[in-house]
């Protein structure tokens, strides 16, 4: 299916695992989620899912779903281990997720700054619809972001975008 086979797990988050998400989190982000955060996106039933590549968790992504839309609130990648495949397993498991959950449109905002995320998410078909001013805390003071949509697809489409 793809170069990591059973070296790469996708599963829930765990509380267990927030401690290591959140220094991620800190090494990552310009105003990074607290462990609080995210516990408290556990407690509320959002989709919270961690990537393990040998035992390690690499990446993670939470996921609000309600009224037929889902909003990805945050998805990251460690940086040592970007462009090999990892950010599109996660997409693909958070479309499918967002699918279960009965979504029908899943948004997303994705810093303007940032096109190596854009690139991924318009190959998982999301288009641009809007942008917030001034959305992100950045270096400089304050980034906009580009607001991304898509409809929920089939889940054979959403797999055959990976790999």
């Amino acid at each position: 299916m793809d170069e990591f086979g059973p070296r790469l797990l996708i599963r829930p988050m765990q509380e267990s695992d927030v401690f290591t998400v959140a220094e991620i989190e800190d090494r990552v982000a310009l105003a990074p989620w607290s462990r609080h955060t995210f516990l408290a996106c556990l407690r509320a039933n959002y989709q919270c899912r961690v990537a393990l590549l040998d035992n390690k968790i690499c990446g993670y992504f939470v996921l609000s779903v309600a009224a037929g839309e889902a909003h990805l609130l945050n998805v990251v990648v460690v940086p040592e281990e970007q462009h090999q495949g990892i950010g599109s397993r996660l997409m693909a498991d958070l479309i499918t997720a967002a699918q279960r959950d009965g979504a029908e449109i899943i948004f997303l905002e994705v810093r303007m700054s940032n096109t190596g995320a854009q690139r991924l998410y318009k190959r998982f078909g999301f288009g641009e619809f809007a942008r917030r001013k001034a959305y992100y805390k950045s270096e400089s003071g304050r980034e906009d972001a580009k607001v991304m949509r898509r409809a929920v697809a089939a889940l054979d489409a959403v797999r055959s975008m990976v790999g």
